[in-house]
């Protein structure tokens, strides 16, 4: 029988039935087993794959909430140690998407820019708090008003849409 960890968060588990479909999974050989991302992975797998939405829990982490670091680093841990076992999604995948600056730049080097098939427009980071300087920033960027602000971390919760 295939082993999937499985971390997700008590509302997504529910919106998708999790538990409802237990059976189901079993059924095709399947054993769902939800993680618990406090204690060692080794202790509660093996796994074969690992699922998980961890979006939010990496967005704390890289802004310093220890029992978050922590929750990231048993997940690390294992998939280090594990090769074998398949992961959705890589965390260095999510790490990129979760900072918008790195979003834009990939995005803007992409084959598909190339020929205009997609357009990003203009962008900038403003890490300063002097008013000159982020205007020359603007200018330089190729910004300008309208223009739509938002933090450089980009995860779910509803301050990333403020």
């Amino acid at each position: 029988m295939r082993r999937v960890g499985y971390w997700i968060s008590e509302k997504k588990r529910k919106k998708l039935d999790f538990d409802e479909h237990r059976e189901l999974f079993r059924n095709a050989g399947i054993e769902l087993i939800q993680i618990d991302l406090k204690k060692s992975l080794e202790n509660q797998g093996p796994f074969d794959l690992l699922v998980h939405k961890v979006t939010d829990i990496l967005a704390r982490a890289v802004s310093g909430h220890k029992s978050s670091q922590n929750a990231i680093q048993n997940l690390e841990n294992y998939i280090r140690s594990h090769s074998e076992c398949v992961v959705l999604d890589p965390l260095p995948s999510i790490r990129c998407v979760l900072d918008r600056y790195t979003q834009y730049q990939r995005v803007s080097t992409c084959h598909a820019m190339r020929d205009n098939r997609c357009m990003i427009p203009a962008f900038v980071q403003l890490d300063s708090t002097n008013i000159d300087d982020n205007k020359e920033r603007l200018a330089r960027a190729g910004v300008s008003f309208p223009l739509v602000c938002k933090p450089i971390l980009a995860h779910g919760s509803s301050y990333a849409h403020q």
